[in-house]
């Protein structure tokens, strides 16, 4: 015969009928069992004690069993109470884990995204999003496709990408776009020491000179042109060239000149390899964006993405290494400059 006290396979036998054993109960139950008292676990509860005394007597039914016995003075607990209140208060303590964990696993960012940016925007911003990632958000799998802004807003519809940041976008039903900075444009030039045209400067008419620019439907020169057909002056257009850096390396031999956002040559304007100065006759300001589908817009790791990109380009913009007026604003906007490409 098995050596177990009689009270402990009663108990046993007993939990192996409960179905539906009421947490309330259980806790009010260990609030009695600690101050043996019903008036006190009453005032403790902010319950009435005799709903109290039904639940602690519900939970003795179901368990048919005696958790207290009555003393002049309060109560106390049988073998089977003090077994109840071990048992209780490890499952309530790993209730308060169990609750615990599933909330701190809630907040682990985790999950996969998909940023679009073009080549004048990734070489400065990618490096940096991708280390914050990494270091701050380890479970998001980060995947960054560079393309042209047509690329881009396709990728969004088909859902292959997340996000996207590309220079004004046009307006569209299924798009949430949301400014983060306004850009002046820069004549870039040769550098100092070119044999072929001078490098940039004030001077310099851009109507006056060779430019390198991409091809008709770029977002870039369509503002150009426009603002300057407005005037009635034309563009002398030397090559056309769909890729910045094929588009630098050309400027960058003296063989002409383009205009590009001061982040596009950061790097080559501090090594001295090109030249530029603010585009002021006439004055392009050019509207970066951040995009995405109305349908992902609240993912939580895409909004995560989407600040950590707001965040890195703002450093950029006070480390004076992009140039431009940061929007803070999270609103949607209309552009109507036309989208079929973007650097």
């Amino acid at each position: 015969m098995s050596g177990r006290p009689a009270h402990r396979k009663l108990f046993s036998e007993a939990l192996g009928g409960v179905r539906h054993m009421d947490f309330r109960s259980l806790r009010y139950f260990l609030a009695v069992a600690d101050v043996l008292s019903f008036s006190k676990a009453s005032g403790i509860l902010h319950v009435a004690q005799p709903a109290l005394s039904r639940q602690v007597r519900k939970l003795e039914d179901e368990l048919r069993v005696e958790l207290f016995v009555r003393t002049g003075t309060g109560v106390e607990l049988t073998q089977s109470g003090e077994l109840l209140r071990a048992r209780a208060r490890t499952l309530m303590q790993q209730i308060a884990n169990m609750a615990e964990e599933v909330r701190a696993e809630s907040e682990v960012v985790r999950g996969k995204v998909t940023v679009g940016v073009t080549p004048a925007t990734g070489e400065l911003l990618v490096p940096l999003l991708a280390k914050r990632c990494r270091e701050d958000f380890p479970q998001i799998e980060l995947r960054i496709v560079e393309a042209y802004a047509g690329l881009i807003y396709g990728g969004l519809v088909k859902d292959e990408i997340q996000l996207g940041l590309i220079h004004s976008p046009a307006a569209h039903r299924s798009i949430r776009i949301e400014p983060v900075l306004v850009e002046p444009m820069y004549l870039i030039g040769p550098p100092q020491q070119s044999t072929g045209c001078p490098p940039a400067s004030p001077e310099i008419a851009i109507d006056s000179v060779p430019l390198i620019m991409p091809r008709r439907g770029h977002s870039l020169r369509e503002l150009l042109e426009a603002a300057m057909d407005q005037e009635g002056r034309e563009l002398d257009i030397a090559f056309e060239v769909d890729g910045l850096v094929s588009t630098r390396a050309l400027v960058a031999s003296g063989l002409g000149y383009t205009v590009l956002a001061y982040g596009a040559v950061h790097d080559q304007l501090m090594s001295g390899k090109l030249t530029a100065v603010p585009l002021s006759d006439p004055e392009i300001l050019w509207r970066l964006c951040l995009v995405s589908t109305n349908e992902i817009q609240h993912s939580r790791t895409v909004t995560v993405v989407r600040n950590i990109i707001r965040s890195e380009i703002h450093k950029l913009v006070d480390a004076g290494m992009w140039q431009g007026s940061v929007n803070y604003a999270d609103e949607e906007i209309q552009l109507p400059a036309d989208l079929s490409d973007s650097r």
